[in-house]
């Protein structure tokens, strides 16, 4: 796969009762609006989910200044809270100017269309990371769902975010830059994601050259990705045993990730994995039912899993912690 470099929720509805139209009506809840004339006007949420689907699946930061002004003033109307500082198409590792929109992506059916937003923030200083929101909204501009996290300690977004595929299940991979020491041991390159229920989560972590690497866990800032699903030990074992490809691979990103190998008298603090997490894993890998399916996995065609399989089989857990 090509490197990319240069990057990388969505949506309640704004209904302006009391604020008439053009046309001195004034729209509320109602489906459909009509006229003096009898003719139906689409609702104000339709218009402006039209208006910004016609830049959906564009790098946003490559617009024109006219295209951009007209995207921005839609965007904050149709999306409550939205408000961007500057201009949005500049980039910066270090920028303590929020949240920016990079791109809309058609994300839902033809008979149920949904829009993604993906918005990127850079932390403004370094050490840090940066921060991903992807809200998706419906036609009405109900936010249906809305994922932030970040890419995980000294990993920094500086290319574009590459999605893969159009379905609802979108899977995207973002091209991380790092800064030693820090992000994975200075070799983490790729993070995919997919969309999960209504979660997006990691799925896999790799190198340029494609090689598998852990998702660290240790230490909380450390961590790619959103904080993993809250799953009790059946849940887990019932994630690994379904024929469901992306809840297994983020099953197994999270059981062969670096856990704290917490020793009796270590310290527990706030920056570190808790007691509960590590208690967690290890009731996971200790349980027959997940050994004797990791054994399965690690003979399957599927590289990811196998890759993943083989990386939980043998785990490789952080005894002290920097």
């Amino acid at each position: 796969m090509d490197h990319f470099f240069n990057v990388g929720t969505f949506v309640a509805a704004f209904l302006a009762c009391g604020f008439p139209t053009a046309g001195g009506l004034t729209p509320c809840d109602e489906t459909i609006t009509r006229p003096a004339s009898g003719q139906p006007v689409a609702p104000v949420n339709e218009n402006l989910f039209e208006k910004l689907s016609k830049f959906r699946d564009s790098d946003l930061r490559h617009l024109e200044a006219a295209d951009a002004d007209r995207l921005l003033n839609d965007l904050q109307t149709f999306v409550p809270k939205r408000a961007y500082k500057g201009d949005f198409r500049s980039w910066r590792l270090y920028d303590n100017n929020g949240f920016k929109p990079w791109y809309l992506w058609e994300t839902g059916t033809e008979k149920n269309p949904v829009l993604t937003l993906v918005e990127v923030q850079n932390t403004g200083f370094h050490p840090g990371s940066t921060n991903i929101r992807l809200t998706q909204i419906d036609n009405t501009g109900k936010i249906l769902d809305e994922t932030t996290f970040d890419t995980g300690h000294r990993c920094y977004v500086t290319g574009g975010i590459k999605r893969v595929g159009n379905d609802e299940h979108t899977l995207f991979i973002l091209g991380t830059t790092w800064f030693s020491p820090g992000c994975a041991g200075d070799i983490t390159a790729r993070q995919y994601y997919a969309k999960i229920g209504k979660r997006y989560d990691l799925i896999r972590v790799e190198t340029w050259d494609g090689e598998p690497v852990r998702n660290e866990y240790y230490i909380k800032h450390f961590r790619h990705g959103p904080v993993a699903v809250s799953h009790t030990v059946d849940e887990w074992v019932s994630e690994l045993e379904s024929g469901d490809r992306l809840r297994i691979l983020r099953a197994l990103v999270w059981l062969g990730g670096v856990h704290r190998d917490l020793q009796a008298g270590d310290q527990l603090d706030r920056w570190r994995e808790d007691r509960q997490g590590i208690e967690l894993v290890r009731a996971v890998r200790k349980n027959e039912k997940v050994i004797t399916r990791l054994k399965k996995l690690v003979q399957v065609k599927d590289r990811w899993l196998r890759d993943a399989a083989t990386l939980a089989l043998q785990p490789q857990d952080q005894q002290s912690s920097p």
